[in-house]
């Protein structure tokens, strides 16, 4: 150990009156607190805002975090769960370094409850004429070195805007920033914790750590921020916690693990510490029913929308598994699939699948009406060659995986009057 790796070690510790060692809680545990208290404390709304917040289903967002000597300052973003259109409202923490909550202040309350509503969708029809998407830039040839890719296939991006992408046939995940480029990377083909047999999915959660769902070992593994390993689950079968190729994996804000176990035609949920929560779906093609999920997502108000590959359709659900919707049928039109792959959900609710087969990504609003797709089967800057996976961070970047093309390619989101893609 390196006297810095020392001092960080020991600057975890503080000591009681007594001199009774006393173990410190991270900067990312401080914030998953936060949420986890906020959540279950929600009366405190109606006391510091009035009777119109009583019984109000919220959703928070980390804002920023600060660790200072003695405790740390959070601030969260909370807004009722939905298709709100208004501007979230923003309160305080401060926690000392053993986790102890030691002041929350609400300093901005929601612009509007009247805002959010479940089934009023917050894009507007017309908006399929402006919205627009533009290539930025890209990442990857192929190859094994840093920043080259041999199969990119899940993507996703944290609080500070890194990007995670499962790099399949390397055994591996590399992270990118969106300036920068190339970060860093681990990973190798094995059998022991932290290695892979072919990395499909990745997820992160409010607290930073990395999920990772690998569909030849039968396994999901997670990480923490440092890229160390703290625990894996799984193993090959069709019993509950079981797997046959798990290929995306999501998490929900509040840690609950989604993970499309595409082989065995359905959707299983674990919470935070592996433990199985429920299932639904099984092989068919009724709602509810999945021919070979390789998709999953979860939006702000936890509703789970899976791309139902064989079925050529996305079906939406919520975190109980009751079938909600679904939208989609075979063929090359607006809203049709050839192999419906990615899926990811922005902050406004737009709703983006990868389709594989269609060589192009699709965007709709979150009742499923489509808003607008780009893309063709080519390998210059637009285009595609088996898009598998996608994410979208909190300015409307998005980072598709194209797969065939050995590459991640980011767009920029704007609303413009005339498209650019």
């Amino acid at each position: 150990m390196t006297e810095e790796e020392g001092q960080r070690k020991e600057e975890r510790f503080g000591f009681t009156s007594e001199g009774e060692a006393v173990a410190y809680i991270s900067l990312q545990q401080a914030r998953v607190l936060a949420i986890k208290y906020a959540r279950e404390n929600t009366g405190f709304y109606t006391e510091q805002l009035g009777p119109a917040y009583s019984g109000v289903n919220f959703v928070w967002e980390p804002d920023s975090q600060e660790e200072n000597e003695d405790f740390y300052e959070i601030k969260l973003s909370f807004r009722p769960a939905g298709h709100y259109r208004g501007k979230p409202g923003l309160e305080h923490f401060i926690i000392d370094k053993v986790g102890n909550v030691e002041h929350r202040q609400i300093l901005d309350e929601p612009s509007d409850l009247g805002l959010a509503s479940t089934a009023e969708p917050l894009i507007e029809p017309d908006e399929a004429r402006v919205l627009s998407f533009e290539y930025m830039r890209q990442w990857g040839s192929e190859g094994s070195g840093d920043g080259q890719f041999r199969y990119p296939s899940g993507v996703a991006v944290d609080v500070a805007g890194h990007v995670y992408i499962a790099d399949g046939q390397n055994e591996r995940v590399q992270v990118f920033d969106l300036e920068r480029g190339f970060l860093r990377q681990w990973g190798s083909r094995g059998w022991g914790d932290g290695q892979f047999g072919f990395p499909n999915g990745v997820a992160l959660d409010v607290a930073g750590h990395v999920y990772i769902a690998d569909g030849l070992r039968q396994v999901v593994q997670v990480f923490d921020s440092e890229d160390r390993v703290l625990c894996k689950w799984g193993s090959q079968g069709s019993g509950d916690g079981q797997f046959r190729s798990p290929t995306s994996v999501a998490v929900d804000g509040a840690s609950h693990v989604y993970i499309a176990d595409k082989n065995n035609h359905r959707l299983q949920v674990l919470d935070p510490e592996g433990r199985f929560l429920r299932k639904w779906g099984s092989q068919g093609r009724g709602g509810g029913q999945f021919l070979y999920p390789p998709g999953v997502a979860v939006d702000g108000a936890s509703q789970v929308y899976i791309a139902d590959n064989l079925n050529y359709r996305v079906q939406v659900f919520d975190p109980e598994g009751r079938f909600l919707r679904q939208w989609g049928s075979r063929g090359w039109g607006d809203g049709q699939f050839n192999s419906p792959t990615g899926v990811a959900v922005d902050g406004a609710g737009h709703v983006y699948i990868a389709d594989e087969r269609n060589h192009g990504v699709q965007v709709f609003d979150p009742e499923g009406r489509f808003l607008r797709k780009w893309g063709s089967e080519g390998s210059s800057d637009g285009k595609f060659r088996y898009p598998t996976g996608l994410a979208v961070d909190t300015t409307g970047h998005v980072y598709v995986a194209d797969a065939g093309n050995k590459r991640v390619q980011v767009f920029r989101q704007s609303t413009l009057s005339s498209p650019s893609i």
